[in-house]
């Protein structure tokens, strides 16, 4: 298979892209990701990811794609798992 094109996307237009995506009915829906918070001390746990299901475009948020390339998602949490 031959490029085609290829594109740099920055890490903030990374969910207007998902976004998009949905509204444009491109998807359906997706496996997102969010950061866990500590319940102890209420800090965001940037090292726990946890799979999130988004089927509208509302419900994205901020995505953390940084923290979910640079750690995956948490073992118990994978997405297999979440499914």
């Amino acid at each position: 298979m031959d490029t085609m094109a290829e594109y740099l996307i920055k890490v903030e237009d990374f969910s207007k892209l998902l976004v998009s995506l949905l509204n444009e009915k491109v998807v359906d829906k997706f496996i997102g990701a969010k950061l866990r918070i500590d319940k102890k001390s209420g800090n965001v746990d940037r090292f726990t990811v946890q799979p999130l299901l988004v089927e509208k475009g509302e419900d994205i948020g901020t995505f953390p794609l940084s923290s979910l390339i640079a750690f995956g998602y948490a073992r118990t949490d994978t997405a297999s798992k979440y499914l």
